[in-house]
């Protein structure tokens, strides 16, 4: 009796034992799941292939579908559910096959969407239009499941607001972005009273301005050129603050127009003295 109860001490201890050591098995890293399921890492491979390609946009279904697949792999990989794993990164792969093919079509369909929508994010309308840029791409994502469920007409009726809507977005963003510093610099001199102090340099600044934004109301390709006023707008910008600055300092000193003179002529002559000799200060200024 004692011997039989000993035994069955024995077993019941191992069948603890080896629960015990079923339950306390390490769950597998993610990288060692990639090492050891060569399904799951071709999935997920693939997925960040698919997703580059903005297929998360043109094919939103199948990426779904491959999305969860490629979790359902992982978890049951973690868990060391070999199996179960394979079958979920297989049933993934199949998606994908699908998921290339539906994005292909939308890309096809939708190529007149995709240039604006790409010279947007370009010109920085991400940035500038976060909220704006995520509405028109749920609407893409939308009418790219259109696709997916083969409604092209559909699809194609919903196509022409949707182009002109990102073609909007991408003047706003070329403005927005072009002009930006150049408000910017405007108002900083507004603010530092260049508008009194140094008005004909603070109109040229403003005129620049008008022209890079009329260049991109006329022919928004025309970036660089607008740029180019942009910049000179900047820099008007800047130089009548600084002469607004200027000129306020010789106010406070209480400078006559003789001492605007000899502090002019003592400028000219720090930037001489590297080169040595007198400037003719007792001469007309153009010999100086």
């Amino acid at each position: 009796m004692k011997i039989t109860t000993g035994l069955f001490s024995i077993g019941l201890a191992m069948a603890v034992i080896t629960v015990s050591g079923c339950a306390s098995q390490p769950k597998l890293t993610h990288e060692q799941i990639l090492n050891q399921y060569q399904e799951v890492g071709q999935l997920e491979s693939a997925l960040q292939d698919a997703k580059s390609k903005d297929a998360e946009l043109l094919a939103p279904e199948s990426y779904t579908k491959a999305s969860i697949s490629l979790e359902r792999a992982i978890t049951a990989a973690r868990s060391n559910k070999a199996e179960a794993a394979k079958t979920a990164a297989d049933e993934g792969l199949l998606a994908m096959e699908k998921l290339n093919r539906d994005a292909a079509s939308s890309q096809e369909i939708l190529a007149e969407v995709l240039k604006p929508r790409d010279r947007a994010y370009v010109a920085g309308a991400k940035t500038l239009q976060g909220d704006k840029v995520a509405a028109l791409d749920q609407n893409l994502k939308e009418i790219a499941a259109l696709v997916e469920k083969g409604d092209i007409e559909e699809a194609k009726q919903r196509r022409p607001k949707l182009l002109a809507d990102y073609s909007q977005l991408e003047l706003v963003a070329l403005k927005q972005g072009t002009v930006e510093l150049a408000k910017s610099a405007i108002a900083n001199a507004k603010q530092q009273g260049a508008e009194k102090y140094a008005s004909k340099t603070f109109a040229q600044a403003q005129e620049e301005m008008a022209l890079a934004i009329s260049i991109l109301d006329a022919d928004r390709t025309q970036i660089n050129k607008a740029d180019l006023h942009a910049k000179k707008t900047k820099w008007l910008a800047e130089q009548s603050a600084a002469i607004s600055e200027t000129i306020k300092d010789f106010d406070r000193r209480d400078y006559s127009m003789e001492d605007v003179v000899l502090w002019h002529q003592q400028q000219l002559g720090t930037i001489n003295q590297p080169l040595g000799g007198q400037l003719p200060f007792n001469e007309a200024s153009d010999k100086a």
